[in-house]
């Protein structure tokens, strides 16, 4: 697996978003040259979450903006489907972007980062932060 490249799960992106903080996590990522997959499972669950009512009243740009924001941000691929029995099988997608890839999945998840059988490499999202520059 490489060590630069990375399938950021929604949780954290929601984080950023609602801290008004994504450029950072844009920031933190280019400084370490690290690259980043999405797909548009990985949209299409970001734009509901931000949705949310709960969410939606904090945003102080509408959700699409950040949809089209981390679209560019990272790299768009569709992976050919996979069978993938993740703790939290709504997350399945980020296995299957993950493996395709070659990637390590950064998230809050505790579940998904306590998986014992996990396909590939999970992090919290404090470890990625650890990651220094090489």
């Amino acid at each position: 697996m490489s060590q630069n490249s990375y399938v950021i799960d929604v949780d954290v992106y929601i984080s950023y978003i609602l801290k008004d903080k994504l450029e950072e996590l844009f920031l933190f990522v280019i400084d370490r040259n690290f690259e980043v997959f999405v797909s548009i499972e990985l949209e299409n669950e970001l734009n509901e979450v931000l949705q949310r009512n709960k969410f939606k009243k904090y945003l102080k740009r509408p959700s699409l903006e950040f949809v089209n924001a981390i679209r560019q941000f990272g790299n768009l691929i569709q992976p050919k489907k996979a069978k993938i029995e993740s703790p939290d099988t709504k997350d399945n997608y980020l296995f299957v972007l993950a493996l395709a890839t070659e990637s390590t999945i950064v998230t809050g998840d505790k579940p998904l980062i306590d998986w014992v059988n996990a396909p590939v490499r999970v992090i919290s999202l404090a470890k990625f932060l650890q990651i220094k520059i090489d």
